[in-house]
Order: C-alpha cells, then structure tokens, then sequence
C-alpha cells in the first residue's frame, strides 16, 4: 500500500485556490486511491499558525465537500472513522490535538501537533501536521517505501527546493494541488514503468553478421495493404492543396526540385524524428560508421530547404562526427576545414562536390585523407565520380539516401547495391511501380512511374504519391541479405520531353559518356524559332576536348530517328554550346543542375 499528502509552503498558506484544489483531492473519490492526501503538512513548527491554518481549511473543505455527493462507508469504515475521531477528542482536552468536524459529519480535520506521516481513516478525514522544509528528509525518508504523490502549493522560486527535499525523502510523483488523480498514458507508476514487470528484455550479440544492420524488419518481404491499392494516384497538386490540422503542422520545408517549382512540406515534430530515424538506418546501410567515420555535412542549407537539417538529424541518431559546414562558395576554405579537422567522409550534392573537387584537385590528392563519399539529390555516375576516386584515394562512393522534401527518406543503397540501384526503405515507405501511361502495376523491369506510400505521416498524407521520378524493378534477391525490394532509379518525368517523337536526357548523357568518355555537367536547351527547326542545344563543360561537330556526328548515329526526322523535313537541329561550369542554370534553393530548359513557345 501506498500513502500520499499535500504539502504548502509557508507563502501559499492563505491561498484559497490552492486550498481549495486540495480539499477537491480529499473529497472526489472519497481517498480511495493510493494518490488521495491523507495528511496535509504545513511549513510551520507554529502551533498558533498551524491551527489558524486548519480553521481556515476546515472552512474551505466545508464548501468543496457540499458540491460532492458522499459515499457513506461501511460498518467497519465508519466505526474507524469514530474510533480515531474520538482518540483525538480525548487529546484535544489534554492539549495535544484539535478536530474540526463537521456537525453532520461528513468530513473532518484532525489537527495533530506531531510531524509523522500516519494514514486517515478516510472518507474526508485528513490529518494536518507540521513540517519544516529543512525537516522533510530526515521525518519522511525512515517511510520511503509507503510513499507517492505529493501535491506541492508553492511559489515558483520555492519549486525546486521543495520538491528536490520530497523526491530526496522518496516521494515518486508531485502534482499540482487538484491534479494528484491525474496522470497520463505510459506514466510511471509507483516509480517504476509496471509493464515492463509483464516483459522480460532479451539480447542477441553477433557483431559480425548483424553489421550494417539496424533492424530485423530489413529482411521481412512487405506488400501493399489492400486498403491502399483502392486509393487513387495522387498528383504533387493533390499533395499541395491537402488540409492540414493546425496541430499536424509543425515543421515546414521548401522544396526545390529539379523543375525549380517550390512545394511546401509539411511534418509534425513526430512524423519528422520518424523519417530521420529511418534515414539513419539507411545511411548506416549504406556504409557509414559512426564510431570511426568524420564527416563533413555539406548540404544546402536555408530558405527553407531540408537538405543540410534533415542530415544533420540523420547524423545525430548516429551519433557520428559532425561538421556542419553546409555548401559554402569559398572552396579553399571548405578544403581547410577538411584537411585541419582530418575529415574523411563528405555528405553532399553531385554538382556542389564536383566543383569543389575541380577547384582543389592538388591539395585533396596531397591530402589522400578522403575515405567516402555519400551524395544525394541526383544522381552521379561512376564515370563523372571515379577520376576522383582515383585521384584522392577515396574508397567508397555511394548514394546517401534517395529521398525528398516532400516525402522524406524512401530508398537506400547497401554494400551490393551500384550506382542507381536502391532498396525501398521499408520501415517507413510502400514503393509501386505503375506503368507510364496506365494505373496498372508494370511487369518485369519494365520502366514506370514511382509511387510512393509512407506509412507514418499524421501531417500531410502521402498515399500513392506520385514523386515524379521513373524506375523499374531488379529482380531477384541481394546479396546483402536484406528482403527490401530493389530498384533501378531512372530519372525524372522531366528528363523526357517531346519534340515530334519522345526523348529521354539521359540517353544524350549516355551518349556523351560512352562516346567520348565525358565526365562533366549537361544541360539540354529546347528552343524554336518564328521560321526554321525546332533545335536542341547541348550545354556542356568547356573543358571537353571534343569539337561541335564531332559530338553532333555521335548523336546522329545514336538517335537515328532525328536523321530521319530532317530528311522529312520535320527538323531538329542539334547544337553544342561549350560553356563554363558557374554557367550552367541550377535551382536556386538547392544548387541541383536544371537537366532541361525549355524555351519553346507552348502558346
């Protein structure tokens, strides 16, 4: 059994709000729980001032007992109730206690001028004793084990005195005056979390064969729910112009995207630590240690974008090694962060590292201090990354996570996986792949559009979003163990536009990679003219040693279907514009690289 008790300072003795909160705590159940007050100390060792205080609560107990129907007690209950009532008249004459009664009685205080704890008879019985702040421990700590709730009434200034006393004598809980019945879902009960009495914890070392692996759920085949598959496709305009609850919108992010066109996105603090829980389990898939790695976090960061706060989030579940630096414009500056801080690991976009890389090429490769590299918000072929790789003496280069503003973390990579190849995050995220033109599920790798379901989203609602981005399945199980579908990530709905017939940017950028061995940045400007050919102007990096007419003589024999097109005089014309890399249009938010520019009249 438990006892519990009021306590009021000195300075709140004469406060009629909180007297008037505890007499509702005697009289709403009757004190029949173990959190009811039994006794109410006073800090005093005044006689005079602790009747003065009973005559004043007496009152108070009077006008809170008459709202509250009473629960008349047993036979055995009340002839308690008499028996110590009577005990403490016969005191009262002898000049050792005072009792307050009601004349119906209904309730009772019994003054008592000794300061141990002892329990009432209930009922709206309550004992009211003295007690000294500087006496709390040495009176209350002998009764630790039988101890609960306090209702403490005191000043804000008092506070942390008086409670650290009470919780040092071995009281589990204080409560406000009127509050010594509540509590809240999960509370600790009698100081000690009582379900974990019904649960045993259990241990599982294997050092070897769990690395890399943060969650047993990673090798579980998952479908989608039925309930879902019924819902319609849902557009990033369906996502936009979702309701959402005042109270499920707490953290706000701007998405750049490769189309430059802002979307707001919308988390609570919740569904926020939620996906960046996950997104540290992927970033760990992918090859980060936390124990040894020193990474440079060098995503962009403002104007509301998510990049450099969503991995600083990540990173801190990791516990890692953090240098925030974000995307700053001064390269030897970020190159002597690196270097002075022995930093082996950089977290950042393909375009941003790329640049950096170019401009401090011969003190990186003097450095050969750079392990990894993780990159996220494009995609980076080995083709652009390796000269670095094998120049800096960086031994692993992988896609941090695949993800979104928008939708947050949704795919990872894992030792196995290459290039654009990602496992679907399954602790957090459903993945279809639908077919281009239809809501039907795509058979085999045939390429379709993703689309996206996340499973704990309270805010806005993301169920069979649409992201915008293309891929297809990879069949067969990896290496890594894990059951989490696989997929091949192939690029953005706008990556394909239409000229007469449909073109994809990527296949230009493979052209130029395969042909020529190109490496850098390209960027597509669509364009028509009042009279002549629709043209094609391949922006790329001035440092290509290859001429226009070269690169136009590859594409030719690669798209054949643009000879065709000219030899029906429906014309396309192809130029190539060498241009420096700063050139290049990118999203202001974000720095990603704009891949398509469309300067077409649709009108």
């Amino acid at each position: 059994h438990k006892i519990s008790f009021g306590y009021i300072s000195k300075s709140q003795s004469s406060n009629q709000e909180a007297l008037q909160a505890l007499a509702y705590d005697i009289c709403v159940i009757e004190q029949q729980a173990c959190s009811s007050p039994q006794c109410l100390y006073l800090e005093t060792n005044d006689k005079k001032e602790l009747e003065e205080f009973a005559s004043n609560f007496a009152k108070v107990l009077a006008q809170v007992s008459a709202t509250f129907k009473q629960k008349p007690p047993s036979i055995v209950e009340a002839a308690e109730i008499s028996n110590i009532t009577l005990v403490q008249k016969t005191a009262q004459a002898l000049g050792e206690s005072l009792v307050i009664e009601a004349p119906d009685h209904t309730w009772r205080v019994l003054v008592d001028y000794q300061s141990g704890l002892r329990p009432s008879p209930l009922f709206r019985s309550i004992w009211i004793k003295p007690l000294a702040l500087s006496e709390i421990v040495s009176v209350l700590e002998p009764l630790r084990t039988y101890l609960q709730t306090a209702a403490l009434a005191c000043s804000k200034s008092e506070l942390p005195h008086f409670s650290a006393s009470l919780f040092s004598a071995g009281v589990t809980r204080i409560m406000p005056p009127g509050k010594m019945l509540d509590g809240y879902a999960g509370q600790p009960h009698d100081g000690v979390y009582a379900l974990q009495r019904y649960a045993r914890r259990t241990s599982l070392i294997s050092s070897e064969l769990t690395q890399g692996i943060s969650d047993f759920m990673e090798f579980q085949p998952q479908e989608l729910p039925t309930h879902l598959a019924q819902e319609k496709i849902n557009t990033k305009d369906d996502f936009l112009n979702q309701k959402i609850a005042d109270e499920d919108a707490e953290l706000f992010f701007k998405s750049g995207g490769t189309t430059g066109q802002p979307k707001k996105a919308v988390y609570t603090y919740e569904d926020y630590h939620i996906q960046m829980k996950a997104g540290a389990e992927a970033l760990f898939a992918a090859g980060l240690n936390p124990k040894t790695d020193r990474c440079a976090n060098l995503f962009y960061s403002g104007n509301m974008y998510g990049g450099f706060i969503s991995f600083w989030s990540i990173l801190e579940y990791l516990q890692a090694k953090q240098f925030p630096i974000t995307a700053i414009n001064d390269f030897d500056e970020l190159c002597h962060h690196i270097i002075s801080n022995k930093i082996d690991t950089l977290l950042g976009m393909p375009f941003y590292l790329s640049q950096f890389f170019e401009h401090s090429h011969e003190k990186l490769a003097e450095y050969g201090g750079l392990k990894k590299v993780f990159y996220g918000g494009e995609h980076w072929d080995k083709k652009q990354w390796g000269k670095y790789a094998q120049s800096f003496g960086i031994q692993m280069v992988k896609s941090a996570i695949y993800g979104s503003n928008d939708a947050g973390p949704l795919a990872y990579a894992c030792s196995h996986t290459q290039g654009s190849i990602h496992h679907v995050l399954t602790q957090t995220q459903y993945l279809e792949i639908l077919k281009l033109h239809s809501d039907e599920a795509v058979e085999g790798d045939e390429v379709g559009r993703l689309i996206f379901s996340s499973k704990y989203r309270k805010g806005q609602q993301l169920n069979r979003y649409e992201i915008g981005d293309l891929g297809r399945w990879v069949e067969g199980d990896c290496a890594c163990g894990r059951k989490a579908p696989r997929f091949e990530l192939l690029g953005r709905f706008g990556d394909i536009f239409k000229m007469g017939p449909l073109f994809n940017y990527n296949e230009f950028l493979k052209i130029l990679q395969d042909s020529f061995n190109y490496t850098g940045a390209l960027q597509l400007v669509l364009d028509d003219q009042i009279s002549g050919p629709q043209s094609i102007t391949l922006c790329i990096e001035n440092s290509c040693p290859h001429s226009e007419a070269e690169i136009i003589s590859s594409l030719l024999l690669s798209i054949p279907i643009i000879k065709d097109l000219n030899e029906k005089e429906l014309l396309i014309a192809l130029k190539v514009a060498f241009i420096d890399k700063e050139d290049f249009k990118k999203v202001k938010t974000t720095a990603k690289l704009i891949p398509i520019i469309d300067r077409r009249d649709n009108k």
